[in-house]
């Protein structure tokens, strides 16, 4: 494989790799205070690429105005889903019954969401109209800058919401243990309907950011939510860092064996990897109990 070869192929995974590793966050986020996998992940990042098709596309809106209205939109959808999944978890007493709510709350999203859109594919300009740029040999498209840059944004700014003011130290207890926060007067459920806020809002974000490499339809969640998976698992449940890094290296391990074995090869290489990590390191590589 040649020198410039390599090269492209690391900048096309690197900012799919950015994707996933959102993905991955939005998992995480849920996880801590739920220990509850969240199967309706991938829904999330297709809603937010298909109303911020709407909002930018349809409607005109600036792309920095789309993303604001989009924003309150996902935290309603991540409280509304809360309740769907939390609710019968609580009356359930079951310890598997996330596992039907979070796939019942997935396929109830994605069915309301082709009324709407159908299952057409709606193709979804580039987040910045410039030139591509060119590093000896490897051309760099803008848009892929912007994708990492806003990934690390966000990651950057949900540790420093975690780490710098009271409600994200509050959310640190409560995944900490619920009960101690309880005790010390943490609002433990409003802690945990916020865990899904956040997420919803991250992942729309994604969506927004995967949709113009993709193109955005009803059922683009699936996959990436899957992938999104898979990230979190090597990363590590419960770790911003383990999100970032799972993320990015399933993201380059995709483009660089899609660039030189055939294109079909890529997807196995991702679900390899789940499989190795859960029989080698089931907790990740940077995984803990909780968010740090």
């Amino acid at each position: 494989m040649s020198p410039t070869l390599l090269g492209q192929l690391l900048v096309v995974g690197l900012a799919t790799g950015a994707i996933y590793a959102l993905v991955a966050l939005g998992y995480s986020i849920i996880f801590s205070t739920t220990r509850i996998l969240n199967f309706a992940q991938g829904e999330f990042l297709m809603i937010g690429a298909l109303v911020g098709y709407t909002l930018w596309v349809s409607w005109g809106f600036p792309l920095p105005l789309a993303l604001l209205l989009l924003l309150p939109l996902m935290a309603l959808i991540g409280a509304l889903s809360e309740k769907l999944i939390m609710v019968p978890v609580r009356l359930s007493g079951s310890r598997y019954a996330w596992i039907i709510a979070t796939l019942g709350v997935s396929i109830v999203l994605r069915n309301l969401m082709v009324i709407p859109y159908g299952r057409e594919s709606y193709p979804f300009p580039p987040l910045v109209a410039a030139p591509p740029w060119r590093l000896g040999g490897v051309v760099v498209e803008p848009q892929q800058v912007v994708i990492l840059l806003t990934a690390l944004a966000l990651m950057v700014g949900f540790e420093l919401f975690l780490n710098r003011t009271s409600t994200g130290r509050a959310l640190r207890a409560t995944a900490h243990s619920p009960d101690v926060a309880s005790l010390m007067g943490v609002n433990v459920p409003a802690m945990v309907t916020l865990t899904f806020i956040l997420s919803a809002m991250v992942t729309g974000i994604a969506g927004v950011l995967v949709a113009p490499v993709t193109t955005a339809d009803a059922n683009m969640g699936l996959l990436l939510g899957i992938k999104g998976f898979v990230a979190v698992i090597l990363g590590g449940m419960g770790s911003t860092k383990g999100a970032a890094a799972g993320g990015l290296a399933i993201g380059v391990l995709e483009s660089v064996v899609r660039g030189v074995l055939p294109a079909s090869l890529g997807n196995i290489a991702v679900f390899a990897v789940l499989a190795v990590i859960l029989l080698v390191r089931p907790s990740g590589l940077f995984g803990k109990a909780i968010l740090h």
